[in-house]
């Protein structure tokens, strides 16, 4: 018989990639669980303000003006 180490966040982990695959976009991850479109993981440095006609959003993205 072999002993296994448990690792209760390897646990957290593979639970979680259950949760992300359940809740998910039926077209976000293919039938190997690959997923298909990548999130990108930092968000744009953006300027947002409010007037009254409404609001105002500048960001910056590469080759986009």
């Amino acid at each position: 018989m072999n002993l296994v180490r448990w690792n209760p966040l390897r646990e957290l982990e593979e639970l979680s990639d259950r949760l992300d695959r359940f809740l998910a976009r039926p077209d976000t991850y293919a039938s190997n669980s690959k997923e298909i479109m990548t999130v990108a993981d930092w968000p744009p440095s953006m300027n947002i303000s409010e007037t009254d006609e409404g609001f105002h959003i500048e960001t910056e993205l590469p080759e986009v003006k």
